[in-house]
This record gives C-alpha cells, structure tokens and sequence, in this order.
C-alpha cells in the first residue's frame, strides 16, 4: 500500500547465567529501533476534524462572563505522515470573543492515527448564538517538502446564554408577579354580586 508506515527492528541476545541461589536463567536482552518508510506510489495527505462539540458554562451573574469549552479529534485519513498548526475562534454576531486560541501544534500523525484536545476560552460575556472554528494547516514531516499539503476548517455553533441565572431570575421575577397579585386580591377583598 503506497504512503508512509512505521514498524521497528529489534535485536535480541539471550546468555546464560546465574540468578542469586546459583540456579541456571537465560537472560534476553533486547534493543528495538523504530523505523518510517515509505511505500512508492501515489501520496495523498488529509487531516479530518470529527467529533467537534462545545459547551458554555455561564456564571451565577447574569450580565458575568462564562467559559466555553471545545472538545475535537484530529484524523489522519490519508496516508502520509503529517503535523499541524492549530487556530480556534469564538464569535458572535457583534464580533470575536477573546484572542483566538493557537494551542501546540497537532503531533506527528501517522496514517490513521489520531490525536483528541480539549480547549478553552475563558471570559466569554454571554452573547446569544455563538459560533464556533477550528483551523488546521498541515505541515509535512522532513524530506516531503514536495506535498500539497491540506487546510482544514470546522465548526460548530453553541448558546452562550447563562441559563442557569436566567431561570433563577426568571423564578424570582415570577413569585415577586404572583406576592404582588395575592396582596392586591387581598386589599380589595372578595367581589360582591348586586
């Protein structure tokens, strides 16, 4: 199959000894090298994004800033090995949210393998439907300097909306509404029919 593949050589000696109540061991020793090659043949590097999801964790203050947390898993579906910058942003319709993110790049990826982050973006003011992106641009192990190498872009959209203090302030709204019609039933009294 045509593309990159890993494996290892490893050396074994195995000699013979003695353990400390004199029996006879074969001690084997080993020493393994890691080795990449490649495979002559057509070369197509991707890298895939999946599993984006991102959630919002607003704070007890309504109007108070939130985090928003991104979880994602970067494929390598082709098959050359391959490394990558990686870029988030957060916006909403009135603009970006806190500098975009530019986490370590992605480590060497070997043909169908995978590597899963998580992220975050602190001080997130609650803002409505908030959209999320994650960027990729690959970069090629040594000596593939001759690849077309891909860009990548995924993303998601998420409420930043802290639900939690709205329903506590909806609740406290709504029973002030309802003390205040009780009281006034009580002030005017029962209506009497003519």
């Amino acid at each position: 199959m045509p593309g990159d593949h890993a494996g290892g050589i490893v050396a074994s000696v195995a000699t013979q000894g003695r353990d400390a109540r004199g029996d006879r061991v074969t001690v084997d020793e080993r020493v393994g090298a890691r080795i990449y090659l490649r495979v002559a043949g057509p070369l197509h590097p991707a890298l895939t994004i999946t599993g984006l999801r991102a959630s919002y964790q607003g704070s007890a203050n309504p109007l108070g800033a939130g985090r928003i947390t991104v979880d994602y898993t970067v494929r390598n579906t082709g098959n050359v090995q391959l490394s990558a910058s990686q870029l988030l942003r957060a916006s909403n319709p009135f603009g970006s949210y806190s500098p975009a993110r530019a986490p370590a790049d992605l480590p060497l990826l070997l043909p169908g393998g995978s590597a899963a982050f998580t992220e975050e973006f602190d001080h997130v003011p609650p803002g409505g439907l908030t959209h999320v992106t994650v960027s990729l641009t690959a970069h090629a192990a040594a000596g593939q300097r001759d690849l077309t190498l891909p860009s990548v872009r995924s993303g998601t959209s998420l409420w930043t909306m802290p639900w939690v203090a709205l329903a506590t302030t909806a609740c406290v709204v709504a029973g002030s509404v309802a003390w205040a019609l009780r009281r006034r039933r009580r002030r005017t009294g029962p209506r009497q029919n003519a």
